[in-house]
Parts: C-alpha cells; structure tokens; sequence
C-alpha cells in the first residue's frame, strides 16, 4: 500500500476510531462464503434451543429468520481461513501490532423485510476485560446501504471511554441528542470492510429494503493488552498469530 495513504488511514483511526477499506475480498471469496449460508441457517434454525445463534421473532415470539451465528470459526473451514487471512491481517495490524490475538467471530445476517434495528453501543462494553485495546473487522458479504440497515456511528466516540451500558437506566437513551446529531452512515459495497475500534459508538436501523444485508465481524486483540481476554491458543486451538503466521495465506 501507499505510504501516504497508509499513514492516513493510521491518522483516521487514531482520530475517527475507524476506516473504511474497500475491496477487502474479491467476488469469489464473496461468492464462496456466500454459498456456505443458506445451507448453515437451515442447520443451525433445525437448532433453535441452543445459544449459538439469534433469531429475528415476531410478536408472539415465532422465529422468522436467523439473524445471529456465534463461534464462526467453528461453523465452518472457510471461516477459520478468512480469519487468518494475510490481507485482513495486514490491515488490521496496521492499527493494532504485528502479532495479533483472536478474540470472537460472528456473523450478522440482517435479512431484508424483517432484519431488527441494533441501538447505539460499544462492542467492549458488552464483553470486554481488562483495557479496551481492541478491534473490530466488519467484512460487507452483501451490499450495506441506508435502506438495508447500514453501520451508523459516531466518529471520535472511542475516545470518550467505556459507557457502562449495565449500570444506566434502561429507560435513559446512551447518547445525548448533541452526541447523536453527529451520526454518520457508513455505507460498504460487498467486500468491503470497516476496521473500528471496540469503543466507537454505533448502531444499525431495520431492514425494510427487499436486499440482504449480511456481514463477518472478526475481533483483534493485541498480545500485549490481552489482560484477561481468551487468548487464541485457548479460544480456539490456534496457536497466537506471529510474523510467520501473517505471511501464510
């Protein structure tokens, strides 16, 4: 990559907390992940009692749609393989170290018609140890736009620190209305991705469109702030990334 185009990106995500990269996976990784979902939602709908996947319900509490799957790494060969990917890690130790740690892999299917609005948060705040030097990579595998339920979010939000989302009052909103004047959507075509930092603030809005809005988001710690969080080797059965891991594809 360009240098100077390296250290901007370096400067927006120290100033913005994120940085929009197109053109992560090319149209026959899209297309090779994408094959592997209709077959995994019905596998995993054929499982609606266990914990490792969220449902889109209406009403009376009738599932509708999967919209959550938890442990990515394990649902498939394909997952574990991104996840390792030189280029995702390249970009991803741009802003973070050299040596990377696993944290959790999920995807979101936002389905279209019935795919629920996420309020404003921040990922660390929800499970998160130690201190929050970590980030997220969110790999658009379908077009995100505004009709379909694209990532919103506040820049320079991850310098405001952690927002103890369990000890507010539920009935009290996270953001003022000045704090959330300064929303932008983030659009991504499919294959982009959004590197951010685990205490930016966002959120998605429903999809009411007639297009799927599905997504990978993988999470990044590095070694020297593991400070508590599941190490990779431990999580799961990979050894740490090294600089000799980074140059595999």
């Amino acid at each position: 990559m360009d240098p100077v185009l390296d250290r901007e990106m370096e400067e927006a995500y120290r100033e913005e907390g994120y940085v929009l990269v197109e053109g992560l996976l090319d149209r026959g990784e899209l297309a090779a992940l994408e094959e592997i979902v209709p077959a995994l939602s019905r596998r995993l709908l054929a499982r609606p009692d266990e914990n490792e996947h969220l449902f889109e319900k209406d009403g009376a509490g009738r599932i509708l749609a999967l919209r959550c799957i938890h442990n990515l790494l394990e649902q498939h060969p394909l997952f574990k393989e991104l996840a390792r990917k030189k280029r995702l890690l390249e970009l991803v130790s741009r802003f973070m170290s050299p040596r990377l740690f696993f944290y959790r892999g999920i995807m979101v299917l936002k389905q279209r018609g019935v795919g629920s609005a996420f309020p404003w948060h921040q990922d660390f705040a929800y499970w998160g140890k130690g201190r929050p030097e970590l980030a997220g990579c969110w790999i658009a595998l379908k077009n995100a736009g505004l009709e379909n339920g694209c990532l919103e979010v506040i820049p320079g939000s991850h310098k405001w620190g952690i927002l103890k989302v369990a000890e507010r009052d539920p009935g009290k909103p996270l953001l003022s209305s000045e704090q959330e004047a300064r929303a932008i959507p983030v659009p991504v075509k499919a294959g982009g991705a959004i590197v951010f930092h685990s205490l930016l603030v966002h959120r998605s809005k429903p999809n009411r469109s007639a297009e799927d809005r599905w997504a990978i988001v993988y999470e990044y710690s590095a070694p020297e702030f593991e400070n508590g969080l599941h190490r990779f080797d431990r999580h799961c059965g990979w050894d740490p990334y090294t600089d000799r891991l980074l140059e595999l594809k």
